[in-house]
């Protein structure tokens, strides 16, 4: 819980299952916008149980509907993105741990380096990054804006594999960090419109 919570700040709450990660996302996305039309001030841990199992149904009753099978998958059409995020900081274990988890979910890679300022570059099917990006601006945040966005022709484009989180080590900060990281894989020229060079 952040440490000024319930007065100042918010709970931070994100649910996870087995369910469809775009059916988890939107159960989070209810979720966050019913809290926030809560008052400051009034602890919200068992009001937020209580939302969670009067509401799961729905997300689940969803998810019956979704597993109709598509018609023939469009793989010529499926396009790829890449996405630069920086956040004034990243510190909460919770968001840390909820990044990787949907990077995964969503079968996105990149990385995160959290700390003040934090960065994190996800690349992979464009409407996950999408989805990805909807998710995580929606978090209560001091600042995150998405820096620089580009469309991949392919996924043969991809530069990284998986996704990771990325700590900043006594030999070097977070800036040297990331710059290290984008040039590995031939991205150093996006360094400065992170960073606003």
């Amino acid at each position: 819980m952040p440490s000024g919570y319930p007065c100042r700040d918010r709970l931070e709450v994100f649910v996870r299952g087995k369910q469809n990660s775009v059916l988890s996302n939107q159960i989070n996305v209810d979720l966050r916008c019913w809290m926030s039309e809560q008052p400051l001030g009034v602890p919200l841990v068992s009001d937020v149980v209580s939302w969670i199992l009067e509401n799961f149904s729905k997300y689940a009753d969803d998810q019956l509907c979704a597993k109709t099978p598509d018609p023939a998958p469009q793989v010529a059409d499926e396009k790829y993105a890449r996405l630069y995020i920086l956040s004034h900081h990243l510190l909460s274990t919770i968001k840390r741990s909820n990044i990787i988890q949907m990077a995964k979910e969503l079968h996105l890679s990149g990385f995160s380096t959290p700390g003040r300022p934090a960065v994190i570059v996800v690349e992979g099917k464009s409407l996950a990054c999408d989805e990805f990006w909807k998710t995580v601006k929606s978090w209560q945040w001091k600042r995150i804006t998405l820096r620089h966005s580009e469309l991949l022709p392919s996924s043969d484009d991809q530069r990284f594999v998986g996704f990771r989180e990325i700590a900043s080590t006594s030999s070097g900060s977070a800036a040297s960090i990331v710059r290290h990281l984008l040039e590995e894989a031939h991205l150093d020229d996006k360094f400065s419109l992170l960073y606003n060079m």
